[in-house]
């Protein structure tokens, strides 16, 4: 089983006007009929490969998390509030250690909750395939291709 770990911090300044930091981007329907954070949530249903998710957000988004997953029949294992926003690593640190807590072998897969993922089935056998190397101690990372080197969301530069 995977343990899916979904970062839903965030200020709510790239996509202003529609964007504001009492409802950032991950809590607005911009691909369809549920909100980015529902759609994440969704993604990973499939009892038979995922744990309930634990989603890590800010204190002041705590009635909006709850009320999206009410709102969509959805649920998390936990939610976990940061008084103050620490970016990736800190959020992303708690949730590993409590889902070590939980099950000292658990497979974590680290997933932001405002990303558009049109096709979840192709989204889920893509995780699936992963599952073996992260089994054998590799971490694997997915993500799309860059065309260029942008230092306000990180990239790696694979070796030969």
């Amino acid at each position: 089983m995977i343990q899916p770990v979904i970062l839903s911090g965030g200020e709510g300044r790239r996509l202003w006007p529609l964007s504001r930091p009492e409802r950032p981007k991950q809590f607005l329907a911009l691909t369809g009929p549920e909100t980015l954070l529902q759609q994440t949530v969704r993604r990973f249903s499939d009892p038979g490969l995922f744990c309930a998710p634990i989603i890590i957000g800010g204190v002041s988004q705590r009635f909006l998390i709850a009320e999206q997953l009410r709102d969509a029949s959805l649920s998390a294992s936990r939610i976990v509030l940061e008084p103050v926003g620490r970016n990736t690593a800190p959020a992303l640190a708690v949730g590993a250690l409590l889902a070590q807590a939980d099950d000292p072998d658990a497979l974590i897969l680290s997933a932001h909750a405002d990303h558009a993922i049109p096709d979840a089935g192709a989204f889920r056998a893509t995780i699936a395939r992963g599952v073996e190397a992260a089994k054998s101690g590799r971490v694997v990372l997915f993500g799309v291709t860059p065309t260029y080197p942008a230092t306000a969301y990180g990239y790696i530069e694979p070796r030969p």
